[in-house]
């Protein structure tokens, strides 16, 4: 609980979030590791798929717990992923 309030207050403090904007959690499914380019693919449930940086050791299938930024707009196209993290995997 503590690293989730000092990683919001960082956010606040350094410009990240907008006074517009909020915060939203995801959990989506990895479909691709790209290791070269090391960018990850995850698709919600839903079926928006987003990207991000760090292969580490995430492999296909795994599920991802994601805190999302809205941009402070209606549409999930510009939405920023802040953090990821493991949340298990799908046989």
């Amino acid at each position: 609980m503590g690293i989730l309030v000092s990683a919001l207050l960082y956010l606040i403090t350094s410009g990240h979030l907008k006074a517009n904007g909020r915060l939203y959690p995801e959990t989506a499914i990895v479909k691709e590791v790209d290791h070269k380019a090391d960018e990850v693919t995850v698709e919600c449930f839903n079926g928006n798929r987003f990207v991000f940086k760090g292969t580490d050791d995430w492999d296909t299938n795994d599920i991802c717990s994601m805190l999302m930024y809205d941009n402070g707009t209606p549409i999930v196209y510009d939405d920023e992923i802040m953090s990821v993290k493991y949340s298990g995997y799908v046989r």
